[in-house]
C-alpha cells in the first residue's frame, strides 16, 4: 500500500514539475499580479474540457478542436505602456531573456521590424514539440506567450488565425517554417 501511494505522488510530482517547466512559468509568476501586465492563462484542465465537447457545425469550430485536444496549456504575459514606456517594456523584454534558457529552445524565426524584435522557439524532442515560446519586445510593448502540449506546428497557423490574441499575429507563417 506504501508503494502504490509513493507512485501516487511521484507521479502526479512529476506531472506538476513538467507543467511548470515551461519557459514562460518562471517569469510569469512574478508579473501575473503587476497591474502593469495583461495576463491569460489556459489550464491543462481546461484544455481537457475544450477536448472532450462535442461541437458540430462550423469547420473553424472542428479545427480549433483538433488542434486543442493535445495543448496542455496557455499562458501569455503582456505589457503595454504608454511612449514613455519604452525602457520599461525593454528592460522587461530583457529581463526574460536573461532569465530564460533560451538554449533548450530551438529557434524558429528571428525578425527585428525598427524597434520590434520576435523570437518564435520551439523545445521539442524528435518530431514532437513541446514547447511553443514566443518572446516579443519593442516601443513600448513586451509580450511572451508560451503553448505547451503535443503541438502540431501546422496546425498552428491556423489557430492564430482564429484567435484574438496579441502576439498571436507573428505565429500565422510558423507552420512554413
Amino acid at each position: 500500500m506504501k508503494k502504490l501511494i509513493f507512485l501516487t505522488i511521484a507521479v502526479f510530482g512529476m506531472a506538476s514539475a513538467y507543467a511548470q517547466s515551461d519557459a514562460i512559468s518562471k517569469y510569469f509568476d512574478k508579473y501575473m499580479e503587476d497591474e502593469r501586465f495583461d495576463m491569460v492563462y489556459i489550464s491543462p484542465k481546461m484544455f481537457e474540457l475544450f477536448a472532450s465537447m462535442n461541437i458540430e457545425g462550423e469547420d473553424a469550430q472542428g479545427e480549433i478542436m483538433d488542434i486543442v485536444k493535445d495543448l496542455k496549456g496557455l499562458r501569455v504575459l503582456s505589457f503595454e505602456g504608454d511612449e514613455n514606456s519604452a525602457d520599461e517594456a525593454l528592460g522587461f523584454y530583457k529581463e526574460a531573456k536573461g532569465r530564460i534558457d533560451l538554449d533548450s529552445y530551438e529557434e524558429l524565426i528571428v525578425a527585428r521590424d525598427g524597434d520590434e524584435n520576435v523570437h518564435i522557439m520551439v523545445k521539442s524532442e524528435g518530431d514532437i514539440v513541446s514547447e511553443l515560446f514566443v518572446l516579443i519586445g519593442g516601443g513600448n510593448e513586451f509580450t511572451m506567450l508560451s503553448f505547451v502540449g503535443n503541438i502540431d506546428l501546422k496546425k498552428v497557423g491556423k489557430i492564430a488565425r482564429m484567435l484574438d490574441i496579441d502576439a498571436m499575429d507573428h505565429l500565422e507563417h510558423v507552420d512554413e517554417k
